[in-house]
């Protein structure tokens, strides 16, 4: 069984130079098991909803154990994860730049490490903008000084969306993908050209390696839009439990 996200995005269109996608990377080796995920659920999607009091918990190991002056920031982005072109003061509210005082020191492990965490956003750096987010974690409050970067999503719900998962009919993924159908009710919006205003990234088991994208709706009914063809939001389905048969042979 898989899970699938659906990332409903009302864009305004500004012509810009092309910039450089932001990717999640990993810059020190000695970093293992960076997480970030709502506070509670070590599996959800890494998303809050804006202007609640929702929080991220971010975790991380430092294999070479003692203390590090670790820091983090946010850099807010487009809808194809290029650098939004705007200032930390349009979408950071009080400090740019935090430090993470939480860590502990392992007891018990043969290998020394040092555990690190924080809930975020803090009260002294909330989040003002909805939108794709890069958190950077850095040392020393040198962001040159980068050790890792994750992604998450800060959302303002102004529509609902729902999936449905179908059989594709193709012959050659009849039997081992799944097709997604997604459908967005815009409710309030003013949407007056879906095909431009509007981005749907579909994304499975929480994964941005594999997200689909760019795809044009395929029926639109006053505020109610689908995204529904057999080409489109296709993915290997995976199979937890195989037919396995069993016979008995029995002599007279």
């Amino acid at each position: 069984m898989k899970k699938y996200i659906f990332l409903g995005l009302v864009l305004i269109v500004i012509n810009a130079a092309k910039a450089q996608q932001l990717e999640e990377m990993q810059l020190d080796t000695t970093i293992k098991s960076a997480m970030l995920f709502p506070t509670g659920n070590q599996l959800a999607f890494p998303l809050i909803r804006l202007n609640t009091q929702e929080q991220l918990e971010l975790h991380f190991d430092d294999m070479k154990a003692g203390y590090k002056n670790y820091y983090y920031t946010y850099q807010l982005c487009n809808a194809d994860w290029t650098p939004a072109m705007v200032t930390y003061f349009d979408y950071i509210r009080g400090f740019n730049n935090n430090r993470i005082n939480t860590f502990r020191n392992s007891n018990y492990a043969q290998t020394k490490y040092t555990h690190y965490q924080a809930n975020l956003p803090e009260k002294n750096n909330g989040l003002t903008k909805s939108g794709n987010y890069i958190l950077k974690v850095y040392t020393d409050n040198d962001t040159s000084k980068l050790v890792f970067t994750k992604k998450f999503v800060v959302v303002d719900e102004k529509i609902t969306a729902a999936g449905q998962m179908l059989q594709p009919l193709g012959q050659n993924v009849f039997n081992s993908h799944q097709r997604v159908i997604v459908r967005l009710n815009t409710q309030s919006l003013n949407i007056t050209n879906a095909h431009q205003q509007l981005k749907v990234v579909v994304l499975q088991n929480q994964r941005w390696a594999n997200q689909t994208k760019n795809v044009l709706p395929t029926f639109i009914r006053g505020k109610d839009i689908e995204y529904n063809t057999e080409n489109d939001f296709v993915f290997p389905a995976g199979r937890e439990w195989r037919r396995f048969e069993k016979f008995s042979f029995f002599k007279r």
